[in-house]
């Protein structure tokens, strides 16, 4: 749940201030930032439509959810420099990381949160996740805008993914049973 949280968090962060960044830095405007949303939305539906399932075939929910937020920290890196190099490519490139990390990560978590809790808890789990995601959609937003006009672009994604790379701390941290992988009577 804490993974779902910060990820949200940092997600709603990114959606205010990706448009003043590309604004500020490459100077784009409405039909630019029109392409930036088509440009994610078919790297969600590549991503969830025909790759995700051999990703998590080859590698397990976990590993899948662990390369995703690798990705969307690289991405965040990526924008978080875009002031140093301001070039389209640098943009698109680090929005194609963290748009894979993205759409992996939200279809892997649902299924990883869902394996770790018990039949008669789902929907209170699912519920509380849905709640606090909900929240992080009101806090992001608010921390992003005031990030931003207060500290600039690089602490605001940097702060972004500070906040994804906790998240994969917290993942990394929790033991694979709780994660809702099987153990091995081994392990």
């Amino acid at each position: 749940m804490a993974v779902s949280v910060l990820f949200a968090l940092h997600f709603t962060l990114m959606q205010v201030t990706l448009p003043l960044l590309a604004r500020d830095t490459l100077h784009w405007g409405p039909e630019q930032l029109a392409t930036r949303s088509v440009v994610v939305g078919v790297c969600d539906i590549l991503v969830q439509g025909f790759l995700l399932s051999h990703l998590i075939q080859w590698w397990g929910e976990r590993h899948v959810a662990q390369g995703a937020l690798g990705a969307g920290v690289a991405g965040l890196l990526g924008l978080t420099v875009l002031h140093l190099y301001p070039v389209q490519a640098l943009l698109y490139a680090a929005l194609l990381l963290f748009s894979l990390g993205e759409g992996v990560l939200n279809a892997v978590l649902d299924a990883l949160i869902s394996n770790a809790t018990p039949a008669e808890a789902q929907g209170k789990v699912q519920g509380g996740v849905q709640a606090f995601g909900s929240l992080a959609g009101i806090a992001g937003p608010l921390m992003g805008g005031e990030l931003y006009s207060r500290l600039g672009q690089t602490v605001t994604f940097g702060t972004g993914a500070a906040l994804v790379l906790t998240a994969l701390g917290v993942l990394n941290g929790t033991p694979a049973d709780a994660a809702g992988e099987e153990v091995s009577p081994a392990a």
